[in-house]
This record gives structure tokens, C-alpha cells and sequence, in this order.
């Protein structure tokens, strides 16, 4: 199944603010979040106004090189974290 999110520069940089170089590096085999982008661009073009991608390949994108089963987990972990630490919680 395609999915289709309007890419506006909110959400950009939602998702810049959530992982973090040390969410990146601690979850992924990636050190950064650009690098993550980078290696999914076949997938996902994720500077484009609308992102259209196949669910499917980028979830297999994700449980290869990373912790989590599938892009939703990933983003649910990282905004829980970085939330969770920007109040103060372990």
C-alpha cells in the first residue's frame, strides 16, 4: 500500500527535533537522522511536498537497521523520548 503525507516544513522539522543524532545512534544504525534519509531515499523522497512511499519496503527499511518493527513504532519511540526527557522524565 502507498502512502501519501503532505511534507510541509512542520513536519520536517517534527521529525529532525525527534531524532536526534542521539536517538539515531542509539536505536539505528545510523548516527544521524540525515543519514537514515539518505540510505531510505530509494524509498521515501523526503524532501518532497508530498511524500508518496510503499509502506511496506520502507517498514522492512526499518526493521533491517533499526530497533523497531515499523516506521510508526519508530516515530511513537522517538517522540516518547524526546517528550519524556524534555520534561524531565527517565
Amino acid at each position: 500500500m502507498y502512502i501519501t503525507v503532505h511534507n510541509d516544513e512542520k513536519l520536517k522539522r517534527l521529525l529532525n527535533e525527534i531524532f536526534t543524532d542521539a536517538f539515531m545512534a542509539e536505536y539505528t544504525n545510523f548516527q544521524t537522522f540525515a543519514h537514515f534519509k539518505y540510505s531510505s531515499a530509494v524509498i521515501c523522497n523526503w524532501e518532497a511536498e508530498k511524500m508518496v512511499y510503499d509502506e511496506k519496503l520502507l517498514n522492512l527499511f526499518v526493521k533491517e537497521s533499526t530497533s523497531f518493527e515499523n516506521f510508526d513504532e519508530m516515530v511513537k519511540k522517538a517522540t516518547d523520548v524526546k517528550f519524556r526527557t524534555a520534561k524531565g522524565e527517565k
